[in-house]
């Protein structure tokens, strides 16, 4: 806390969530966008509506998460993250992994947003512990194309508008109220 008072945006999991952390996890969010990683995106986002709704709860599920995957001794280990890592469709030439490509993505996707690679492994870890507790359920089904379809379509919605402009003096003479 500081003199002013407190930095905290919300309380999760029986903690504060100051603002600084709530913002490098809202990067997380972009970020599984621009690597495609839309079945952890739809795995912390269930119900989400709009895309400011997606961000909130990929934000306040990720701290869950974190958390429970600590109670039940879910730690990803190196491998875990390298293989996640070499198996996303972003990194991928010809089916096989580029490091090239990666090196390429770390650098234009993380640089701007101060975010390091060390910060893209702990959202692949985050990845991992989705997958292992999915495990663990017995949910580990995928989601059905058309939901990743769904999910797809709702982050990249474009709408067509168009404006009409003209002089409210020229229609006011002519109107009674």
């Amino acid at each position: 806390m500081d003199k002013l008072g407190s930095d905290s945006v919300g309380r999760v999991a029986g903690r504060d969530v100051s603002s600084l952390e709530y913002l490098r996890l809202g990067r997380n969010f972009e970020l599984c966008r621009i690597f495609g990683m839309f079945q952890l995106l739809i795995s912390l986002t269930p119900g989400a509506n709009s895309p400011q709704d997606s961000a909130d709860a990929f934000v306040w599920n990720t701290i869950v998460l974190r958390q429970k995957a600590s109670q039940l001794g879910i730690t990803p280990t190196e491998e875990q993250v390298i293989e996640a890592i070499q198996k996303l469709p972003a990194f991928q030439n010809q089916g096989k992994f580029d490091h090239d490509r990666y090196k390429l993505y770390m650098q234009m996707a993380l640089g701007p947003r101060g975010m390091s690679e060390e910060d893209f492994e702990e959202l692949i870890r985050d990845s991992v512990r989705v997958n292992r507790i999915k495990t663990l359920l017995g949910a580990s089904t995928q989601p059905a194309k058309s939901e990743l379809m769904e999910a797809y379509a709702k982050e990249h919605q474009q709408v067509e508008a168009s404006v009409v402009r003209f002089a409210r003096d020229s229609f006011a003479k002519d109107s009674t109220v």
